[in-house]
């Protein structure tokens, strides 16, 4: 490297992309005439290819009925207290079904009055929280009626429901 100065580092800063001298050398290194190098347009495409895949991946719409809300329902504190009943305030809003005509005649039958629900999840993730998938023991087994149909979602998943319209 006559008369060049060599670069020991492959990026210290991001200065050392506004040296021009620095920029030459990358680009004979690299062949990559007048571009920015890999290692400066890796970190910067990786949040695009995610949302790409996020874009193109399959999704599942799962549905929900939901009753009007009682505002303060009298439970008495010793009830409150059971592992019975924490237990039912934990599964509460978190039973769907992927069959919109089911979840409608639950709204009509069952929930009068009261509002149908929808999420938008990865196909992958919706599969692993169909009842029938779940493991052997799960609580949700016991109570679901039709498991190939019902899903159990995690809490942070239901509370993202949006109003079917």
């Amino acid at each position: 490297m006559s008369g060049e100065k060599a670069f020991t580092s492959v990026l210290q800063s991001q200065s050392d992309m506004n040296n021009p001298d620095y920029r030459k050398y990358l680009e004979q290194r690299q062949a990559l005439e007048g571009s920015y190098p890999e290692a400066v347009l890796a970190p910067l495409a990786r949040p695009a290819i995610g949302l790409v895949r996020a874009a193109t991946q399959p999704m599942t719409t799962l549905y929900r009925a939901e009753a009007p809300s009682i505002a303060n329902p009298k439970v008495s504190e010793w009830m409150r207290s059971t592992p019975e009943y924490k237990a039912t305030v934990d599964a509460t809003g978190r039973w769907f079904t992927d069959d919109l005509a089911e979840a409608k005649w639950y709204l009509d039958d069952v929930q009068k009055g009261g509002s149908l629900y929808k999420v938008k999840i990865p196909s992958k993730e919706a599969e692993q929280m169909r009842i029938s998938k779940l493991p052997e023991g799960h609580p949700a087994k016991e109570f679901s009626r039709r498991q190939d149909k019902e899903f159990f979602v995690p809490r942070e998943i239901a509370e993202n429901k949006e109003l079917y319209k």
